[in-house]
């Protein structure tokens, strides 16, 4: 019996299966990107891939070159952007991208992007109408 459903991996057990344990897999990057609402912890991730945390981080820093907290953060901001063109409310944004809070949303928005989120909202929300 296949333990990995990956057609060309054929594991029959979790720690055979080279997909699942990469920490920039698929499964791990599409786990992510569907809980960005959510506390994502190093342990979370981590846990997912068959590994201890410090291993987990390690790999990831080699293969990634930033900690797993950072392409989370990334992740969360990208996010937000993309909410940010459409007519969702500032807060609505915030809560659905991780930052809970307009006020985090545009300290750390402003911090990566170097504009506000209502400043990229009216920049690029004509764009997009247009």
């Amino acid at each position: 019996k296949m333990w990995c459903t990956t057609p060309d991996c054929l594991a029959t057990s979790k720690s055979r299966c080279r997909y699942w344990m990469t920490p920039t897999s698929s499964r791990n990057v599409a786990w992510v990107q569907e809980h960005l609402d959510e506390v994502v912890t190093v342990e979370d991730l981590a846990a997912r891939s068959a590994m201890s945390p410090r291993t987990f981080a390690r790999r990831f820093v080699a293969a990634t070159g930033t900690t797993p907290y950072q392409w989370v953060f990334r992740q969360r901001v990208q996010l937000a952007q993309r909410l940010l063109v459409s007519d969702l409310s500032i807060e609505t944004v915030a809560a659905r991208s991780g930052f809970c809070t307009a006020g985090n949303l545009r300290k750390h928005f402003s911090r990566i992007v170097h504009i506000s989120p209502q400043t990229y909202r009216h920049t690029f929300q004509d764009r997009s109408t247009a």
